[in-house]
């Protein structure tokens, strides 16, 4: 072994090395890449991150110029090491520069200035946006590996070494050859770097969404009110009479113009109304709706909804400090706060409550928003839910089932902005960070 002392671990084990992504080689059609990834795996230990086919994208004097990594090694002591996989018989014509197959055709680029580019590039990625690599002097390697040759014939050209060079037969102690190969580019660290190491993997395979955000969505909410499909005016025409109503849409259906103009209209006949939905920015954007056109909705949001009263009823509504806290509070503590201030009298009372996202309504608190009624049994409760939005999984039942209506045309211009509004990762970490906002007064 030519450097015993890079064979430590962590936890006393020796296992196989990580390979990303997981299942890598399954769906490769290079036998050259699946006998690479076999070897890492039988003859690499745990220290060892192999990374399969990393693209790179690097910007030179206001050019983009691109690559990709065959085999990306990481190791915290070794640094990073960028293989070139070439299978087939090959061999580098010095007259001409041009290296090429036993068949006559060229590889077309030079496997060891590619092996190199993209050491430089990952190197020079992970020293811009890793904090600390730069200044550890993790050595940057590279290597290339001729799959189906066993021997080297004549003399390389000067950028291209034996040292650099991989055969079949070193894939039996690829660990001994690629630290031999690391140790050749650069000092060694003196002690292994894991949390590095942990920060470039995470450089490496990052985790990014597309959404669309709040202020998107009510945007294209507000275009669409111009443009009420003939379903929404005979739905509208429907609620006139009708006390008690449940309405099931798709996303992109109009469910939110519906209850602004349903509230609307029962505001126009002098009823007050309440005006209520789960998230902050679309309570906000209602009410600002609302202000436009003066009318006397009282639009909030159910958390604000439960402050309000909690603090009318002379309640404490002390949202916890502690972040793991928070979200315990919102589903159990405010709802029973809201009960409680409703039970002592506090706060208005309302001829109708119109409901926008119900699907984010737990079943028990629909009792306290009926409770906000001036009439329990008599009054005017309208509940808009899409059950394909339930980004908390929550129970959303119902007290108003007697009457239910559905609309399943999408009225927004694709239907690809209707996927975007189910994006559950993103809207969960909106959520979220709103509560956190709130909790700080924000």
């Amino acid at each position: 072994m030519l450097n015993p002392e890079f064979h430590y671990d962590q936890g006393g084990n020796s296992s196989m090395a990580r390979i990303i992504p997981r299942g890598a080689g399954a769906d490769t059609v290079s036998v050259a890449e699946r006998m690479f990834l076999s070897a890492a795996i039988d003859h690499l230990d745990d220290n060892f991150w192999v990374f399969h086919s990393v693209p790179w994208v690097r910007v030179s004097s206001r050019q983009l110029r691109q690559g990709e990594c065959d085999f990306l090694v990481l190791h915290p002591m070794l640094g990073i090491i960028s293989i070139e996989v070439k299978p087939g018989d090959v061999c580098y014509d010095g007259s001409s520069g041009a290296w090429l197959r036993s068949d006559g055709s060229s590889l077309r680029k030079d496997p060891f200035l590619q092996a190199q580019r993209s050491a430089h590039a990952v190197n020079d990625l992970l020293s811009q946006n890793v904090r600390g690599w730069a200044d550890c002097g993790f050595a940057y390697s590279y290597a290339v590996y001729f799959s189906e040759a066993d021997r080297i014939l004549g003399r390389f050209p000067p950028h291209a070494l034996p040292l650099l060079t991989l055969l079949q037969a070193d894939l039996s102690h690829l660990q001994d050859r690629l630290e031999n190969i690391a140790t050749h580019f650069g000092k060694k660290q003196q002690r292994p770097q894991h949390e590095l190491i942990r920060r470039a993997i995470d450089q490496l395979r990052p985790e990014f969404q597309l959404i669309q955000t709040f202020s998107t969505k009510l945007q294209t909410e507000e275009r669409n009110l111009h443009r009420l499909t003939q379903q929404q005016m005979e739905v509208l025409d429907l609620m006139r009479d009708t006390k008690r109503l449940l309405i099931r849409g798709c996303a992109g259906s109009g469910k939110t113009l519906l209850a602004l103009e349903k509230a609307s209209r029962l505001a126009k006949e002098g009823q007050r109304v309440l005006l209520l939905c789960f998230n902050i920015p679309l309570a906000e954007w209602l009410r600002s709706r609302v202000q436009q056109e003066q009318l006397p909705v009282e639009v909030i949001h159910f958390h604000g909804l439960c402050e309000s009263m909690a603090k009318a009823a002379g309640l404490d509504f002390a949202i916890p400090s502690d972040s793991d806290a928070v979200s315990e509070f919102y589903n159990r503590h405010s709802p029973a706060l809201l009960e409680q201030a409703i039970a002592r009298g506090a706060g208005p009372r309302f001829d109708a409550v119109i409901v926008d996202e119900g699907q984010d309504f737990v079943t028990d608190w629909w009792l306290s928003i009926e409770e906000l009624l001036t009439d329990p049994r008599q009054g005017t409760m309208y509940v808009f839910y899409d059950p394909e939005q339930n980004i908390f999984g929550r129970n959303f039942g119902f007290l108003v089932d007697e009457a239910k209506l559905t609309l399943d045309k999408n009225c927004r211009n694709t239907t690809q902005i209707a996927g975007l509004r189910t994006g559950r990762v993103g809207t969960r970490r909106t959520v979220c960070e709103l509560f956190r906002l709130r909790s700080r007064g924000g």
